[in-house]
């Protein structure tokens, strides 16, 4: 189709200071548009170029400018239930528990462009079109969200058609078709670009760094081995990035922790501990935490962590399982490589809710940590919460060093550590008591 546009100057509108200085009357004209495009747009367009050429006037020329509902509301009200708000949450990268119940207005600059698309998906539009598109972000910011929205953009079906001067963003957005303008005089290009590396945010741009803690199991007595390596354990001890899981930062029994860089900067932690079942012979790993930069969710990232820890233990056959709550909304997993395995339904121990409620305990308030920690900070609470130490045990200290099977560490002592710690420190009662809250987990399991 035949996009042309010029501006003519009206009666009206006409100066005779003007005319009679420069010659410009009524009736003079600016051409401002003058090229060809397919009478059908494909999926992605982009319209950028130099300020002035007439983006803007192309797109209006185009399509109206989409209007995005914003519901005042929290986020996780937006679409008709709670699990589809999660799901449509997770798919634009809002997947961050602690952002679930917020506000639109409550939000980053980045976080507020992925929410608007979360409302186009809430709302079922099928073409957005966006003038100035990602134009108020920092550039990494904007080129990493211009990645995660296309990838999301083809997988839903929907259509773009977005204008913005940052011509940096063509490699990242990937259109089907790029109009680029130039101006004064306006003039177009318009091509259909060709992309040779899959991905822009994958490597050789992300760097994976591999720590492995020799030794993280403890003696039957309940310290740790000699020659233990905790090199991994202070690396994630340093990472802000890791401060960002919604469980908190810290965790017992890791032992392996993969850090992905992106030009520098640390977008990327997964934490892999041993399981319960370690001192058996093939017990396997488990994935604890798996943490991306709330700038590059939607990149691919989490996928090559998660890709990269499951071939580290191909070759020993080591089984590799997840639990994780995000997992019922978030694909991560399946596009890695892992299969479901089921639902993982945590349970309390049997009478732990008959001992606790008499002591003031709100079943209610359970999910949060912080209450439990606050509980917990009665040594009487303690006490009777230490009574449940040999159920608790399991997730005191999960996993362990194979060298250590069962036999040589006799569960007496291992429950009497496990009631000691309870009895002794708050943080850790509490976290214990917030572990065994009622609650569903999906699960999913490598394929070896």
């Amino acid at each position: 189709m035949r996009i042309e546009k010029t501006f003519t100057l009206v009666t009206e509108d006409a100066s005779a200071f003007v005319a009679d200085a420069f010659g410009i009357e009524s009736g003079w004209e600016n051409k401002v548009l003058e090229l060809d495009l397919p009478d059908e747009l494909p999926q992605i367009v982009l319209i950028t170029g130099e300020s002035g050429c007439g983006k803007s006037t192309l797109l209006r020329e185009l399509a109206a400018e989409s209007i995005i509902n914003i519901p005042k509301k929290p986020l996780c009200e937006w679409a008709d239930t709670e699990e589809e708000a999660l799901r449509l949450l997770s798919a634009v990268g809002l997947n961050d528990a602690s952002l679930f119940c917020l506000r639109y207005e409550a939000l980053s600059d980045s976080q507020q462009a992925r929410a608007r698309m979360y409302s186009v998906l809430v709302s079922k539009t099928k073409t957005l079109v966006v003038d100035e598109f990602l134009s108020t972000l920092d550039r990494e910011t904007a080129q990493a969200l211009a990645y995660s929205f296309q990838k999301l953009i083809r997988r839903e079906g929907l259509k773009l058609l977005a204008a913005t001067a940052h011509h940096d963003l063509a490699n990242f957005l990937r259109p089907d078709l790029l109009v680029f303008g130039k101006s004064f005089p306006s003039r177009w290009e318009v091509t259909t670009p060709k992309y040779i590396v899959a991905s822009p945010f994958i490597a050789p741009a992300l760097q994976i760094k591999v720590f492995i803690d020799k030794v993280t199991g403890r003696t039957p007595t309940g310290g740790y081995l000699d020659g233990c390596i905790f090199n991994g354990k202070l690396e994630y001890r340093k990472s802000r990035l890791a401060e960002l899981h919604y469980k908190g930062k810290y965790l017992g029994g890791a032992s392996e922790y993969l850090f992905a860089t992106y030009n520098g900067r640390e977008v990327g932690v997964l934490v892999g501990a041993k399981t319960r079942r370690w001192t058996q012979e093939n017990g396997g790993m488990r994935i604890a935490r798996v943490v991306v930069h709330p700038s590059y969710r939607g990149c691919g990232i989490g996928q090559t962590l998660i890709r990269k820890f499951l071939r580290m233990h191909e070759i020993d056959r080591n089984p590799v399982e997840t639990t994780a709550a995000m997992a019922r909304f978030n694909p991560v997993f399946a596009k890695a490589g892992m299969v479901p395995s089921g639902e993982s339904i945590v349970k309390p121990p049997k009478g732990l809710q008959e001992t606790l409620v008499p002591l003031g305990f709100s079943l209610i308030k359970w999910y949060s940590r912080n209450y439990c920690t606050e509980w917990a900070s009665s040594s009487k609470h303690r006490a009777a919460l230490s009574v449940f130490a040999k159920d608790l045990n399991s997730r005191f200290c999960p996993g362990g060093d194979r060298s250590l099977r069962k036999s040589d560490t006799p569960k007496p002592i291992q429950e009497e550590r496990t009631k000691v710690a309870i009895l002794d420190n708050a943080e850790i009662a509490g976290r214990l008591l917030w572990a065994v809250r009622p609650h569903t987990m999906a699960r999913f399991v490598s394929k070896v």
